[in-house]
């Protein structure tokens, strides 16, 4: 079973298909359907779903993928266990739920199989969603540890508030080039957990009663990560030197500086990082601050939210929505998503369980982000109701990554499993 999967998998990873570029996957996908006489039925958001005789199961993937590192074309490494790609990532996450799907669709009659496009750039496919499937069992396989029995999941927000740039008219004596060094960062839902250190509020702990201003100021890598990367120049009368945290060195003298007391006072004033947990210490609520981009007129800063309620996400954004107003009016909520609150567990979950027979397993709710959410809020509109969803996945290691890896052991075992939840119901 598994072979054929990996098959599936090599054919998908030949076709470019990065988030924004998923075309020529779709037509790949659509064909593969023809060929098995599926229903076949597309929206403008680019998702599919495919439909074989009277299904009582919906198979869920998103068929985009993060493409880190510049290739034209995957190059797939098989070393000790794992499926890796050379030089870039692999797009098992999710690929590899697109290959699953597929490989069932050729052996069952009786499914159903919802494929989402542009996942990975805000969930615009599911948002978007114009297809109605039929089951009253949806099972999502974008979660990447297997054993993992998914059941809810945070839902979140990126808010963007700028701060804009006012000359700071004193004069200074030194100037200096600031960069980050030994932070780790990670997913901001995932990892927030063991509150790892972020260098845009480190920094201006740092600088904290010092008197500077600012040249310039770049920090983070995306809004879903925790920062790594910061680089800042600054004017000062104030001699500074590098630690463990920072490497500062002296530079030719800046031509101007800009007001730093807004944004500081802003940054330091944010309770980042963990900010609520439940009954079984499982973090239900955080905030991240993301990145600050120096814009032409403006520091812009990127805040990501999560919570797994939507009463407490909805309380989240307004908080940080009020906190900003003592410093502005330009505040953007540039995406929101509901969570997808904790099922009660139905058929479907009881016949996952049962499926993972001697196998490891713990239903969990997530505080990372998956479509389920959205799904449900966008099938229930259509008049699904009384709908399941479990999500489950083998495990993946370090999705979005060039070092992101697939488990083949952890592969096999969920094709077994998935193999009796299909049987059973289909």
């Amino acid at each position: 079973m598994i072979k054929r999967c990996l098959e599936i998998f090599n054919q998908i990873s030949a076709i470019p298909h990065p988030s924004g570029d998923t075309e020529r996957l779709k037509k790949y996908i659509c064909d593969f359907a023809k060929n098995l006489a599926c229903e076949i039925k597309t929206d403008t958001a680019g998702n599919i779903y495919l439909k074989k005789g009277k299904p009582k199961l919906c198979l869920q993937a998103h068929y985009d993928m993060v493409l880190a590192g510049d290739v034209a074309a995957l190059n797939l490494i098989k070393k000790d266990n794992f499926l890796m790609a050379k030089d870039s990532s692999l797009g098992a996450d999710n690929g590899i739920g697109i290959a699953l799907s597929l490989m069932f669709l050729e052996q069952e009659e009786n499914l159903e199989c919802l494929f989402t496009n542009d996942e990975e750039i805000g969930l615009l496919g599911a948002r978007d969603l114009k297809l109605r499937i039929e089951s009253k069992n949806l099972l999502n396989l974008d979660s990447e540890f297997f054993g993992s029995i998914v059941v809810g999941c945070a839902g979140g927000y990126v808010l963007k508030n700028k701060f804009l740039l006012k000359l700071n008219k004193a004069s200074y004596s030194y100037s200096y080039q600031i960069q980050s060094r030994g932070y780790k960062g990670g997913h901001s839902g995932l990892d927030i957990a063991h509150n790892p250190k972020n260098p845009i509020q480190d920094i201006f702990l740092k600088l904290k009663d010092k008197d500077y201003g600012i040249f310039s100021l770049n920090a983070g890598e995306f809004s879903n990560s925790i920062p790594i990367n910061l680089k800042m120049q600054i004017k000062t009368n104030t001699i500074l030197s590098s630690d463990e945290s920072f490497e500062i060195l002296p530079i030719d003298d800046l031509p101007f500086c800009y007001e730093k007391n807004q944004l500081e006072q802003y940054i330091l004033g944010l309770n980042i990082g963990v900010q609520n947990k439940n009954h079984q210490n499982q973090v239900i609520q955080s905030l991240n601050l993301a990145k600050i981009t120096q814009l032409q007129d403006a520091f812009e800063v990127i805040l990501m939210g999560r919570a797994n309620y939507k009463e407490l996400l909805e309380k989240s954004l307004k908080r940080e929505q009020d906190s900003y107003i003592l410093y502005g009016k330009d505040s953007v909520v540039e995406e929101f998503y509901p969570p997808w609150e904790e099922e009660q567990g139905g058929v479907l979950l009881d016949i996952i369980k049962k499926s993972f027979a001697y196998r490891a397993s713990i239903v969990e709710t997530i505080h990372a982000g998956l479509e389920c959410g959205i799904l449900k809020e966008r099938l229930l509109l259509m008049g699904l109701e009384d709908l399941e969803i479990v999500s489950l996945g083998p495990s993946i290691f370090n999705p979005h990554s060039k070092k992101e890896r697939l488990d083949l052991v952890s592969l096999e075992e969920f094709c077994k499993v998935l193999s009796c939840v299909v049987r059973e119901l289909c």
